[in-house]
């Protein structure tokens, strides 16, 4: 299933496009099926596979946009702090994604080509929330932000899923032959929903 929202206010960058759903429900794949004359960004590919060159990257990433925007940096990492992830493990894992995905909205948001995020700020939120014990706002997180003009939003039966998650070389942050990770991760899928209908309007 496949869904298009379009953002209704102009405080957006109408120039990043991002999709939106439960992990191996296909995004990496519609992009690779849906290929224009758009520059598709396939978050995880950007960085290498060597651990040491990637968390290089990514830090060095992060570090150049927080720099340039102090307040958000304190503001959001305050936010996310706040709701209490599980582990330490999970607050560095959410709170670099968040960062990391927050600088490479700002390189693309020039407005010279039209950008599509396999994976961008709402997904990062679902993450945050997913791992986090108390509920969050998401309204703080995206607030005088600009926002992503499209989001294509992707299901899947569970079956289906769960088929994909078996053929992965790596793992994802669900297990789907538990059912309360599963449940956990649609609740989670289902609270940012919310927002994006709030934000956005469907395209029929």
């Amino acid at each position: 299933m496949q869904k298009m929202y379009t953002i209704k206010n102009i405080q957006t960058s109408i120039c990043i496009e991002e999709l939106f759903g439960m992990p191996a429900v296909g995004k990496s794949s519609w992009v690779e099926a849906n290929r224009t004359e758009s520059h598709y960004i396939k978050v995880n590919e950007m960085l290498p596979i060597n651990p040491l060159k990637r968390n290089f990257i990514k830090i060095k990433k992060i570090f150049s946009y927080t720099i340039l925007h102090p307040r958000t940096l304190f503001y959001d990492s305050w936010l996310i702090l706040n709701s209490r992830q599980k582990t330490l493990k999970d607050l560095l894992i959410v709170w670099s994604n968040w960062f990391f995905v927050l600088s490479l909205y700002s390189s693309c948001s020039n407005g010279k080509y039209t950008y599509i995020f396999d994976q961008g700020m709402f997904q990062a939120l679902w993450s945050i929330r997913l791992s986090a014990k108390e509920e969050i706002d998401f309204k703080k997180f995206i607030k005088d932000k600009y926002l992503p003009g499209k989001i294509f939003f992707l299901d899947e039966d569970e079956s289906i899923l769960r088929q994909r998650e078996s053929t992965r070389a790596k793992n994802i942050r669900l297990n789907y032959c538990i059912k309360s990770d599963i449940q956990l991760g649609r609740k989670t899928l289902n609270d940012v929903m919310e927002v994006i209908e709030q934000k956005y309007k469907l395209v029929e």
